[in-house]
């Protein structure tokens, strides 16, 4: 059977189909907020100097306000107009895309219209892929992603997959002795954690994890790069690897990376952890758990 998945794009234009706002604005905005220069934005969106601040010209004309600001001294920045301009735009783009996808899967994957109680369960927590070629620093990463999320009041669950298999107890302990007495599933529970190893006949997606996890607003997985699902790139260059592995992945969302490649997704620098969380928590309109 083929696999089908749908691919759609927003454009804000005007009664002539004069385009307002697109991708291609969106990048250029972010660009700007992330150099604090319009002609490092145009290096890097391979565009003129002349043909980038023609495209901002044209949208603040559309809308009778001012999106960049420049000067000498302070480069350029975004104007607060602006920043509205590219968070309104964010959130039009994955509301339409979500809804677009559900119209999709329900007239080419399920032709049956959605059950009241179907659409009544609770929503599932997004899942998101750090992935990255060995020694990138995923996990260093992970481990300043995750208490910066903690510390905006959401709750994260991770999954770390690991090709090779694990052994998770501690040899000689009552659990690890169960489970190599033969038990298909062993558990450990105490007051304050809960631990499982469970025997399993093929290699698990986060998706078939998912009733085994509850209580959480975002998961982050480590791993799963060669999965069509949505992910984060850590990117250092090395002898090996002098491209990014997801260049050519539509299900990137974001990489991570102190190199200038354009992969037409946002580019956070290693060190900025709080930019590459503010991008999660606003693009998957993520709220604060009520529950700590």
């Amino acid at each position: 059977m083929v696999m089908l998945k749908l691919k759609s794009r927003q454009w804000i234009v005007d009664e002539h189909d004069g385009i307002i706002m697109g991708e291609g604005r969106q990048q250029i905005l972010e660009n700007i907020e992330k150099t604090g220069s319009i002609n490092q934005t145009s290096k890097i969106m391979k565009m003129s100097y002349k043909a980038v601040w023609a495209k901002i010209k044209a949208t603040e004309k559309h809308l009778n306000t001012r999106l960049v600001d420049t000067s000498r001294k302070s480069g350029s920045r975004l104007t607060e107009e602006g920043k509205r301009l590219l968070e309104k735009y964010r959130l039009l783009k994955e509301s339409c895309i979500r809804e677009d996808n559900r119209i999709f899967t329900r007239i080419f994957q399920d032709e049956r219209p959605e059950s009241p109680q179907k659409k009544n369960n609770p929503v599932r927590p997004p899942i998101v892929s750090l992935v990255g070629s060995s020694g990138a620093g995923k996990t260093t990463f992970l481990e300043k992603l995750i208490p910066e999320l903690v510390r905006r009041g959401f709750r994260v669950g991770t999954i770390k997959h690991d090709v090779h298999g694990f052994e998770m107890d501690t040899p000689g302990k009552d659990s690890w002795r169960h489970k190599h007495a033969g038990a298909v599933l062993s558990m450990i529970a105490s007051p304050f954690q809960v631990g499982m190893v469970m025997d399993v006949d093929h290699d698990h997606s986060p998706e078939e994890l998912l009733p085994l996890i509850s209580g959480v607003d975002i998961i982050l997985t480590e791993g799963y790069k060669k999965a069509g699902r949505i992910k984060v790139e850590v990117f250092r260059p090395d002898g090996r690897d002098k491209t990014p592995l997801c260049a050519n992945d539509d299900a990137l969302i974001a990489l991570v990376s102190d190199v200038a490649v354009d992969l037409r997704v946002p580019r956070f620098p290693l060190s900025d952890v709080k930019g590459l969380a503010g991008f999660l928590i606003t693009r998957f309109k993520l709220k604060p758990s009520p529950f700590r």
